[in-house]
């Protein structure tokens, strides 16, 4: 870590318009002067009118005795500036807003180390300004390792705004310690973060469709990325000088989840425990995030939806019917119904009305009525002019139906055999179907609690399975994807087979970069992103990844394809049903042939 030492002269210090103070030990009065100095310094104009906020911590009397010295001559100080001081006894006092300047007294590195083990996002804001003063006298070495040490500390927050100070009475001066995180040549060690001078920053990443794809190497390693989040990523680390390490999530946990205690697991995770600097790829902007996580401005609104699969397959018998509607199915069964009526009611009057409407020498006349409807022939024809009359109008009902029936019955089934999809969330809700969520996913639903009873939790590792099934029509389910997701996939599906959308969207969805608490990293990306927002970069490089004609299925294709024994599977059981019945009726005379001659 580049440490850099900065005296601060009497005379130097004597030069800041300050209050006279009474006499007090030459260093602590060094230290105030020093301290004040920082404070009314033009770095901090930009906070003016702002709080101060004082803490401590000590190891022994000595320093508490001087406290209350060191404490009058910093409010003495200050009167006149337009700087409020809150003093805080304890560190767990919990404050409205995070503390932004802070001043900590300490009287030695284990002091300082009691008093950082209390330190807590929420109270602190790491972007902010902190002064350390050391009330011990140490020799220079070992002075320099506890400022060393007390830095180290105060970087695990990525806290880039930090000095340390400490008194020196054999040559009344104070010596002011920092680093500069972002150096050539020094890595991790300004307060300037618009250029980190080609350092190194580790970004959590996954693939996740158009936002991010990885490109593996050898041993599965990371060697590079494509899609919209990863330009986003190149123009960032680009126009701010830094290199990217690009760190996968491990087990497929992508975002992973979060709990209200804290809890994290996957990308999240990686950077709220300093894993990693930052994570992104489609990393949404939520309210419980928001609690543990610096989220960077938004830069891209997308929308949920819902991905709904194909409507049920037709089955085998259902097929049959598909060329006729229910009403012409009654008005066909009407017809054969009143034929079978009319003959049954001939059939019992005298033969020569039978010979009228039948025709003379015609034994079966039912039978006749289904072999004519079929196709048939007859082996016997009637006689008489209104039985042929009657005969020719069922002849021409016959192949009308039949033909029209056969035509349609081909072309749908070289359609897709499948029932209409749904395309609102009222027909999921009436149809109660089935919506497969994994954990991460599961409070999309929450200002949907009619919907809840509905929801399915599946594992993360089955996402594919349960996507691909519902593609095909072979899951009856939903899923829920974003729209630039679902266009990105359809358009590389070669199959036939695409993801189809409710017509109605959840909710608009914003994306973000994901940073730890507080994160000094997150002003620089912020101004990076509100430089190409306004001119509508991100947009372009969506529409490159993305293209909005795959929104709507394609239609099927009206190329002619040969049939299949599963398209004709219907036709083949009722033949098989219609042999197994006659068969039966065939053992049946036969039992009642030699019952009867028995008898």
């Amino acid at each position: 870590m580049l440490l850099t030492l900065l005296y601060l002269q009497m005379s130097a210090v004597y030069g800041e318009a300050l209050t006279p103070l009474p006499a007090v030990q030459p260093t602590l009065q060094l230290l105030v002067h020093a301290a004040t100095a920082i404070f009314v310094s033009s770095e901090f104009n930009d906070t003016v009118p702002y709080t101060v906020f004082v803490s401590w911590e000590t190891s022994n009397d000595h320093p508490v005795q001087q406290f209350p010295q060191l404490l009058d001559q910093v409010l003495r100080s200050l009167e006149k500036e337009h700087i409020v001081v809150r003093i805080i006894y304890h560190n767990s006092v919990e404050t409205v807003r995070p503390r932004t300047t802070n001043v900590f007294f300490v009287d030695g590195l284990s002091a300082f180390e009691e008093l950082h083990a209390t330190i807590r996002p929420k109270q602190y804001d790491f972007t902010g300004n902190y002064i350390i003063i050391v009330l011990n006298e140490n020799e220079q070495a070992e002075e320099e390792f506890v400022a060393e040490r007390i830095l180290q500390l105060m970087w695990q927050y990525y806290v880039v705004n930090v000095d340390v100070l400490f008194g020196s009475l054999d040559y009344e001066e104070v010596r002011m310690y920092t680093y500069f995180p972002f150096n050539p040549g020094s890595c991790e060690k300004v307060k300037s973060l618009n250029n980190f001078h080609g350092c190194p920053l580790t970004a959590a990443v996954y693939t996740y469709g158009a936002f991010m794809r990885l490109q593996h190497g050898p041993g599965e390693t990371v060697v590079g990325m494509d899609g919209i989040d990863a330009v986003l990523l190149r123009h960032i680390s680009a126009k701010l000088n830094f290199s990217t390490v690009l760190r996968e999530v491990p087990h497929g946990l992508r975002f992973g989840l979060i709990f209200e205690n804290g809890t994290t697991t996957g990308a999240m995770k990686m950077v709220i425990e300093g894993e990693a600097n930052f994570t992104l790829g489609f990393f949404g902007y939520n309210q419980l995030r928001l609690k543990f996580m610096s989220l960077s401005h938004n830069y891209h609104f997308t929308a949920l939806v819902v991905m709904v699969s194909a409507g049920e397959e037709y089955e085998a018998f259902e097929k049959l019917l598909l060329p006729f509607t229910n009403t012409l199915w009654f008005v066909f069964l009407g017809c054969i119904s009143v034929g079978f009526l009319v003959i049954s009611v001939i059939s019992r009057m005298g033969t020569r009305m039978q010979a009228f409407v039948f025709g003379s020498r015609i034994q079966s006349p039912a039978v006749n009525l289904l072999n004519v409807l079929f196709g048939g022939s007859l082996s016997v024809l009637p006689t008489r002019n209104f039985a042929r009359f009657l005969l020719t109008l069922w002849l021409i009902h016959g192949l009308i139906t039949r033909t029209v029936y056969q035509q349609a019955l081909f072309n749908f089934l070289q359609l897709s055999t499948n029932h209409s999809t749904i395309t609102t969330l009222k027909q999921l809700i009436d149809g109660r179907y089935p919506i497969y969520l994994i954990s991460s996913e599961e409070y999309v639903f929450n200002h949907l609690p009619e919907l809840q009873p509905q929801v399915r939790i599946i594992p993360d590792a089955e996402i594919k399975h349960y996507d691909d099934a519902i593609r095909r029509g072979q899951l009856r389910g939903e899923r829920i994807s974003n729209y630039e997701k679902v266009l990105y996939d359809n358009a590389r599906f070669a199959d036939g087979q695409y993801l189809r959308m409710l017509k109605e969207r959840l909710y608009n969805y914003a994306i973000s970069i994901g940073l730890r608490l507080n994160s000094c990293l997150t002003k620089p990306f912020d101004d990076t992103l509100l430089e190409l927002i306004p001119h509508g970069m991100v947009r372009a490089w969506v529409n490159r990844y993305v293209d909005d004609k795959y929104a709507v299925v394609p239609e099927a294709s009206d190329e002619r394809k040969q049939l299949t024994v599963r398209q004709l599977l219907g036709a083949f059981q009722l033949w098989a049903i219609a042999l197994g019945g006659s068969c039966v009726v065939f053992f049946m005379e036969i039992c009642c042939y030699y019952l009867a001659k028995k008898c």
